[in-house]
């Protein structure tokens, strides 16, 4: 079989496209927030294969499990559009988290995470982990009486 045309090396491949192709629709969505592939699928398309074998159906695509986490073994699946679809981030404006990677003058030499809670800027930090504990941080100020 001529795996080039499987529609699970389709996927592999626009999977990298969203992370590392600027140009790429949804790329904003995944590279321009920090979401990257594991090294171990990056550029070999049968480890990726070999961890999450064929689709069990012809409607199921690739879904992470965890949506702020990367392409890697652990969470990836093959899902319907109904899991995907309970699995969505939510937006600033139905009042939940956004965080962006992003690149700027301010910051020539390194990327960084914004991070905002339902509307509010919260800061820019030097990685996810840190934009995390503070939305964490701000959630607990919010939900004190």
């Amino acid at each position: 079989m001529n795996e080039s045309k499987t529609t699970e090396y389709t996927s592999w491949c626009q999977m990298k496209q969203r992370c590392y192709n600027p140009n790429a629709t949804g790329y904003s969505d995944y590279g321009g927030r920090g979401i990257q592939v594991c090294e171990r699928w990056l550029n070999s398309y049968d480890n990726f294969l070999e961890d999450l074998g064929r689709k069990p159906y012809p409607s199921y695509s690739l879904d992470r499990i965890d949506g702020d986490g990367d392409y890697e073994p652990g969470n990836c699946r093959w899902a319907s559009k109904r899991v995907q679809a309970q699995n969505r981030r939510e937006y600033k404006t139905t009042g939940s988290i956004t965080m962006r990677k992003t690149t700027s003058l301010s910051y020539p030499e390194e990327t960084r995470f914004v991070a905002h809670l339902k509307g509010k800027y919260l800061g820019s930090f030097t990685s996810r982990s840190e934009a995390k504990e503070a939305i964490s941080a701000e959630k607990e100020l919010r939900e004190k009486p």
